[in-house]
């Protein structure tokens, strides 16, 4: 499969969720909250998976996708950007209905084919670390935050000192800068996780 190839299915991808997710709320009956939403999120990550076949992310290193680099952060940053407003619900993963910060960034990188663990904690534990400096991020990146040794936040480096997330202080999904001195943001950035390799040639076929 060629890059043009996988980019069709990197566009579907971020469709299927969320016609997945629609469906599953109109045909299932109301139950109590985080039994129904955890219920949707594994009905959810079986069709995705099934449907476009996701790789798990390994531990310490990355997943190569032959894409160039500006197609991929375009894909990454209107996947992440298609759920700006979203509600913010613990436990949550249900695109345009509610997400953690967590269950954000599994359907961000979903959109990639690319699968990962539920928690932040342990998805800050996949991919490879990069420097904690803006100018070393790429659109992609998982920016994790958190007191003493435990990650307890996540979010997508979309690029240009921005990043998506589902923020607990404003009880939705939101657009933030990380380059901002003094915020809590900044103070408590522990790290970055990078999950992709990408092909960084531009394509001149236009």
């Amino acid at each position: 499969m060629n890059w043009r190839s996988t980019l069709c299915m990197i566009g579907l991808a971020a469709s299927v969720l969320a016609t997945e997710a629609q469906a599953q709320r109109a045909r299932t009956p109301r139950k109590k909250p985080f039994e129904a939403l955890s219920e949707s999120a594994r009905r959810l990550k079986q069709s995705a998976a099934d449907r476009l076949g996701f790789r798990e992310v390994p531990r310490d290193s990355v997943v190569a996708i032959e894409i160039p680099e500006a197609i991929v952060r375009d894909s990454i940053a209107s996947a992440a950007r298609s759920q700006l407003g979203t509600r913010y619900v613990l436990g949550a993963e249900r695109p345009g209905v509610a997400f953690d910060c967590s269950g954000l960034v599994r359907f961000v990188m979903a959109a990639l084919r690319l699968d990962l663990p539920r928690t932040a904690n342990e998805q800050a534990q996949r991919g490879q670390e990069v420097a904690r400096e803006v100018h070393a991020l790429r659109p992609g990146d998982l920016l994790t935050f958190g007191r003493g040794s435990r990650v307890t936040h996540i979010g997508v480096y979309v690029g240009d000192g921005r990043f998506v997330h589902a923020s607990t202080s404003k009880r939705r999904v939101i657009e933030a800068s990380i380059d901002e001195p003094g915020t809590w943001f900044r103070r408590n950035w522990k790290g970055v996780r990078r999950l992709l390799a990408t092909n960084e040639v531009a394509d001149t076929t236009g």
